[in-house]
């Protein structure tokens, strides 16, 4: 099973040209590959492909149009894939201009791999593996087996699986901009302690979140930025729902300069956003 595992993240390693997204869902089928080769016929692991690839583009529509998860099907095929990669080669050789088609990348947060092989009863035993891109963590793993007379059947059962696993996992996107402080992260768990770092000229500091109860808790400040230490801390206030919230930070900023250190008491306010991702898949 190692051996199908690492094959699976080679395949997963194929879409290299792929950029995923930081707080949706966008679902592509990769490949399927072929086990006991010499013993399963290429062509009835194609179909159970195909199958699958229109039974995940089927109950993503599902999902999405009951308005229950914000999740989209990217159809990624070998062509488009060996495209984008002609594409880039021309771009590296000077040939085509690099702001032409990359402007109409495809991106994806997950992708489908897996493998399927022929189970000495007339049908298929397959593997199916569900990888995050942004955390190259797996996001759902299927064994079974399919027959012939319930392929499709089966692929839409698979199909409805994997969406309804994605579906479930509800993180909060939080998002500050308060001069230099900007903050873009993903927290898997309002309720237990979680680390952030700012983007941009702050991304040294390090801010650490103690809950104490739903409406709040404690937070500290390390790390550095600007070339000079920082440190201090507060307490933090939540408001949440079940689509958004605020998180605001309450206390004193600290720097140590080598011109001498100061401090600012402020409150400084975030908004959260709940969303769609299989980013915490694991956490």
């Amino acid at each position: 099973m190692m051996v199908v595992r690492n094959a699976l993240w080679a395949l997963a390693g194929m879409v290299v040209l792929i950029q995923p997204a930081a707080a949706e869902i966008r679902i592509a089928m990769g490949n399927v590959m072929v086990m006991n080769e010499g013993q399963t016929a290429p062509g009835e692991v194609a179909r159970f492909e195909n199958a699958l690839r229109s039974a995940i583009a089927a109950a993503v529509e599902k999902a999405q149009s009951s308005g229950r998860c914000d999740v989209k099907a990217v159809d990624v095929s070998q062509e488009a894939i060996r495209g984008r990669q002609t594409e880039e080669m021309l771009q590296n050789k000077g040939y085509s201009q690099k702001n032409g088609l990359s402007q109409s990348k495809v991106v994806v947060s997950d992708a489908v791999n897996g493998a399927a092989g022929f189970d000495n009863d007339g049908g298929l035993d397959y593997v199916l593996d569900v990888t995050n891109l942004v955390t190259g963590k797996t996001v759902a793993w299927l064994e079974g087996n399919v027959k012939n007379s319930n392929l499709i059947e089966t692929a839409d059962k698979i199909a409805a699986d994997l969406v309804d696993q994605m579906c479930k996992k509800k993180v909060y996107h939080y998002t500050v901009s308060a001069h230099d402080l900007v903050i873009d992260h993903m927290i898997c768990d309002l309720t237990k302690p979680f680390t952030l770092s700012p983007k941009g000229k702050m991304s040294g500091q390090r801010y650490t979140f103690t809950p104490s109860g739903e409406t709040g808790g404690a937070f500290t400040l390390g790390g550095s930025a600007g070339g000079v230490p920082w440190s201090g801390g507060g307490s933090y206030t939540q408001t949440v729902s079940e689509t958004s919230g605020t998180l605001t930070m309450n206390g004193t900023w600290k720097v140590l300069a080598p011109v001498g250190g100061f401090s600012r008491n402020a409150s400084i306010p975030g908004r959260l956003e709940a969303v769609t991702s299989t980013q915490c898949a694991g956490d």
